[in-house]
């Protein structure tokens, strides 16, 4: 009787058997989240460990970063609203739990970089090194935002007006960013460069008028070593505001030419012609064949178009190629007695007008 008395006393305007009511709700609801925490963190480690590039690697990432305090403090709050409490405690518990609850959100996107990170790491060769710095960077830049946001949040979560402080980080960032466009601008080249992978170390590029083997990509510059040897420094930026072509990841080369042959050739050697170019063509293990056609009559010559793939995209190999269908061809040519056209003029000279003789009475 006196404990059933006990527990209908208040304190702080809640009755006691309401706080242990209130302590049970709390401790269920923080060991059913530890079990779920650690049954989830079983189950993802495996698979998050064998790769950081899909979804259980993300999920493992969450539930290793959920703080046990910030468990405990939420399971205590939600607790706490079947209570009473004065306005100004409700308050000062909800401040709380706010700047709790920015700070895990802090951490877990702090996590999610680093796994981000480590994610590129693994696309990367062991020796790019400065790909590994500039993601590297990435990685300072995107905690720094991260923390920077939290830190605030939590002095907005503790009255302190912020609107000054975020004109002054603005006003300042502007700044600097003006002060610096033109090393900003490579930087965030070098990034989209990383992220998007228009090329890559090893790559044969064509921008502009320049061209050459990717050797290096730097935070600010890549370099190339150009066919006749020298190197070429690019500022990222001016290389990203050129169209790209990236010759090593092409998958087959196309070639296209014309010949000519004489006009003295005969009818029935020229419709032999595309059938004669179809079958040499054909007969080169790494070409493909496309189409040949008398295209034109030219000024001197009866002009045919060849088209033909050769099924690799290094350039040695496609000048292989070329050379052994051009030796075919003029062996075949020979053969069959086709003549190939050359610039030429004929000159007809007329015998001269004969006069005449005057006749004089």
């Amino acid at each position: 009787m006196d404990i059933l008395l006990s527990l209908d006393l208040n304190f702080l305007s809640n009755p006691v058997h309401m706080w242990l009511f209130v302590a049970g709700i709390a401790t269920v609801i923080f060991i059913t989240t530890i079990i779920i925490r650690t049954f989830a963190l079983l189950k993802l480690r495996e698979k998050a460990l064998a790769s950081s590039s899909n979804w259980q690697a993300v999920a493992y990432a969450v539930f290793d970063r959920l703080s046990l305090l910030f468990v405990l403090i939420i399971s205590l709050y939600i607790g706490s609203l079947l209570l009473t409490l004065p306005e100004q405690t409700a308050s000062f518990l909800s401040s709380i739990v706010s700047v709790i609850f920015v700070v895990q959100a802090a951490l877990i996107s702090d996590s999610l970089v680093k796994l981000f990170v480590r994610r590129q790491m693994e696309k990367t060769d062991d020796g790019s090194r400065d790909i590994r710095n500039a993601i590297s960077l990435i990685q300072f830049l995107a905690r720094t935002a991260v923390w920077s946001l939290a830190c605030l949040m939590i002095l907005d979560n503790l009255g302190i007006d912020v609107t000054a402080l975020i004109a002054g980080i603005g006003i300042g960032g502007i700044a600097i960013a003006l002060a610096a466009q033109r090393i900003l601008s490579d930087l965030f080249a070098s990034l989209a460069i990383i992220l998007d992978k228009p090329f890559e170390v090893g790559d044969y590029i064509i921008f502009g008028e320049e061209s050459g083997e990717v050797e290096r990509i730097g935070i600010k510059t890549t370099r190339l070593r150009r066919l006749s040897g020298e190197e070429l420094v690019c500022p990222n930026s001016e290389i990203l505001a050129s169209r790209i072509r990236n010759m090593k990841r092409m998958k087959e080369r196309r070639t296209a030419f014309q010949l000519g042959l004489v006009y003295e050739t005969s009818h029935e050697q020229l419709v032999r012609v595309p059938d004669i170019l179809e079958e040499i063509v054909s007969g080169e293990e790494m070409a493909r064949f496309s189409r040949a056609h008398f295209t034109t009559y030219g000024d001197f010559s009866l002009i045919f178009e060849i088209v033909f793939h050769v099924l690799s995209p290094n350039y040695v190999d496609y000048l292989n190629v070329q050379q052994s269908i051009y030796f075919k061809i003029f062996e075949r040519f020979e053969t069959e007695g086709l003549s190939f056209a050359y610039p030429t003029k004929t000159v007809i000279m007329s015998p001269p007008a004969t006069i005449a003789p005057l006749e004089i009475s």
